[in-house]
């Protein structure tokens, strides 16, 4: 055996130093070396570990994926996302494909389904996405589910090593230093083990250690191409480095989707067969309470920042001790988030409050004078030590709590080291803490004008959401925004921007006086300068258009939803009614009020047309929704108008999978129409409304059986294999 267990008898080991060479190489277990160096390698993961030590099982908790590509936008989207100020890159991520956990696993990492055979991987995604948990997940299950071997790297063990330096140099000396063996053999056995097609190199955080991208990838293209590679880092890595990964096949980590998987990632926690700590609650029951908290409609835009797994396990340890209401703000959320990130470091670093309060202080100065010099995301070393002192225990402090991370040096100028913080969202926190001036985003009479800067958007919401920042403070920079005159001519763009910004605001800051007047002018500029009558007003340029919409999703949604609800009852313009549906269908999923209204005008209408736009945007806010369903049922009768018919099939598709009337109502028109257009599209209706329908499926079962016509039993053979696949009668005919 290589590595020297307890319990090893001298004689064994005076007998395995009598082996030939070859036989003693044989002996090393390569698979038990990686997963003792795994052991050693691997970083405490919030997603993994609960308050007073206590571990949770991971088995459960699933990382999705997205395979994506380079997309050069074009002109017109670079300009929607500008005037947004959402724009972090000239390029966006297009996602062509999702993997859920087990896909990704089975069809990629198992079947070699991608462009390289599943062999040169890089999987991307911001902080607390689940980067490092995935590989980690991927390393058990190479130890688990092949005879292949796993070795694992992260920044901090790399150091500034060269990559094939440090594999040779540190790694299997450390591998190798409990064995009786010597270094020789142990080389001359990892050449061999490298070059048998059997290793996967497993490359942690390249974006901590940016500097290494280039090199790593220029000793892999040296290197054999019988090892296998998995990078991962963060997004503006990637980005910056598509051409150099061009021969990876890119993977982005997927936030949780609500409401699927953030349920799901809270009973895992809460559940009671993790053994927590005894509460005067069930722990079933705090975690119910906690899922049905988030679910209510005033905390929509604090759950979208909680589909980042990390902040959600945050939330989750807070809650675990502490349940109670939500914040109603971000930057309140943040406040009660920061002392739950020390408790949870404190499993490793222990701090006071006095040592908290003062490192916060200094991360908010720190946070400022990166985000001025524009070096937010790579701070240079001698910016952090003007502020925090190399020689303090505050600079200590930030690097061992992880608030700072070291990313290495560059080879603009190699003689000095970056750092990043850990997620930029809490950088923008500490940021908007360290500001009490409203002047310090816009004052034009300084030609201050930080509001518009990319960079300082989340720092201005957060800001926003302050409780310690007076009401007029917060009303004087939503003033000074949507009054804003660039004086560049009639469209007034950057002034569009900061109405843009201050609408994302109010749902920081929903006390805001003029709240109505801003959101009643971004629904107007979203469905496009369109008036309430039937006659046009200039319409709006769809640049500006698509950013309003885009805006609807980040204010607050209550008064926008009222609004648009408020324009449905006043207008007969189809066009503009349109726009609104397609606006409530994407600020309006789950709301009460918005199901309410839409029900309401759902019983009153005597428009047929109208009638059906309302189930469909009905159905689709409020998924089941037996009314919305019901409506469009109706429509599969025989004797229906064709192009009503298409209009149910459409919305039926959306909103009607597994209802039993529905699926009655389409095998009662393929009967009627026969294998014609309308017959086939019923078919194809039934194949995704009745899926697994045991009804529908026997009807099927029936029809190929019995009917005459060779035609229809061929569909319906098709069909019945899409809802019941493997079912014999399919696989016969």
């Amino acid at each position: 055996m290589a590595l020297v267990q307890p319990g090893y008898n001298k004689a064994y080991m005076m007998s395995e130093k009598r082996l030939p060479t070859e036989a003693k190489k044989s002996q090393i277990d390569w698979r038990k070396v990686c997963r003792v160096m795994l052991d050693r390698s691997l970083p405490m993961n919030p997603l993994t570990t609960q308050p007073d030590g206590l571990d949770r099982k991971e088995d459960n908790i699933t990382i999705s994926l997205g395979s994506i590509a380079r997309q050069q936008q074009s002109s017109s989207q670079e300009a929607i996302l500008e005037a947004n100020n959402l724009s972090h890159s000239s390029t966006e991520d297009l996602i062509t494909r999702t993997f859920q956990h087990k896909q990704f696993f089975e069809q990629v990492l198992a079947g070699g389904k991608s462009r390289t055979q599943g062999r040169k991987l890089v999987v991307v995604g911001e902080s607390g996405t689940g980067k490092t948990l995935l590989l980690q997940k991927i390393a058990e299950w190479i130890l688990e589910k092949t005879e292949d071997i796993p070795i694992w790297i992260s920044a901090p063990q790399l150091g500034t090593s060269l990559f094939d330096r440090y594999l040779r140099q540190k790694w299997l000396p450390q591998a190798a230093k409990d064995s009786e063996l010597p270094p020789i053999e142990w080389q001359e056995a990892f050449e061999e083990i490298l070059n048998s097609g059997r290793v996967w190199l497993l490359i942690d955080a390249v974006d901590d250690r940016a500097i290494q991208v280039l090199s790593v990838v220029r000793q892999i293209r040296s290197w054999t191409e019988k090892v296998r590679i998995i990078l991962t880092c963060r997004d503006r890595v990637w980005r910056s480095n598509q051409d150099v990964l061009a021969s990876f096949d890119a993977y982005q980590t997927l936030e949780f989707n609500y409401p699927e998987q953030v349920k799901a990632f809270i009973e895992q926690w809460f559940s009671p067969a993790q053994g927590l700590p005894q509460t005067q609650e069930k722990p079933e029951n705090l975690g119910e309470k906690l899922f049905n908290t988030l679910a209510r409609p005033e905390n929509v835009q604090i759950r979208r920042w909680l589909e980042n797994p990390l902040r959600l396990s945050l939330l989750c340890r807070l809650w675990q001790q502490q349940p109670q209401d939500l914040p109603s703000t971000r930057a309140e959320l943040y406040k009660k988030l920061v002392p739950e990130f020390y408790q949870w470091k404190a499993e490793t670093k222990a701090t006071n409050s006095e040592q908290q309060q003062q490192l916060n202080d200094g991360l908010g100065q720190l946070a400022l004078q990166a985000l001025q010099s524009k070096s937010s995301e790579q701070i240079p070393h001698s910016l952090v030590t003007q502020i925090l002192p190399e020689d303090t225990p505050l600079f200590r402090l930030a690097i061992r709590l992880g608030w700072l991370q070291n990313v290495g040096i560059f080879t603009e100028n190699p003689h000095e080291k970056y750092y990043t913080f850990f997620d930029t969202t809490f950088q923008a926190y500490f940021a908007a803490c360290a500001i009490d001036d409203w002047h310090f985003f816009l004052n034009p009479q300084q030609n201050s004008y930080r509001f518009f800067e990319p960079q300082w958007k989340q720092v201005v919401l957060m800001w926003l959401g302050r409780s310690e920042i007076p009401k007029e403070e917060k009303e004087a920079l939503i003033n000074a925004a949507i009054e804003f005159d660039d004086k560049c001519g009639y469209e007034n763009f950057y002034g569009k921007r900061a109405y843009f910004i201050a609408a994302a605001g109010l749902a920081e800051f929903p006390d805001c006086t003029r709240a109505n007047e801003i959101i009643s002018k971004i629904v107007k500029w979203g469905v496009g300068g369109l008036n309430y009558s039937n006659s046009k007003q200039k319409a709006t340029p769809p640049p500006i258009a698509e950013a309003a919409r885009n805006v609807l999703l980040e204010t607050d949604r209550s008064r926008a939803i009222a609004l648009l609800v408020k324009m449905l009852e006043t207008t007969d313009n189809e066009q503009l009614r349109l726009q609104i549906f397609k606006s409530l269908e994407t600020i309006g999923k789950n709301n009460a009020d918005a199901i309410a209204a839409l029900s309401q005008r759902l019983d009153s209408s005597s428009s047929e047309s109208f009638h059906l736009q309302l189930a469909d945007c009905l159905g689709i806010i409020d998924p089941g929704n037996l009314k919305a369903i019901a409506t469009l049922t109706r429509l599969l009768a025989p004797d229906t108008r064709e192009d009503l018919q298409q209009i149910a099939f459409n919305g039926l598709e959306k909103i009607g999978k597994g209802e039993r009337k529905t699926i009655a109502a389409l095998l009662n028109l393929i009967h009627a129409a026969g294998f014609s257009t309308t017959g086939r599209r019923a078919f194809e209706c039934l194949e995704i409304v009745g899926r697994g329908n045991s009804g529908a499926i026997a009807t099927l079962v029936q029809l190929i059986r019995a009917s005459e016509d060779e035609g229809m039993r061929r569909q319906a053979a098709e069909s019945l294999e899409k809802l019941d696949p493997g079912n014999p009668t399919a696989i016969a005919f």
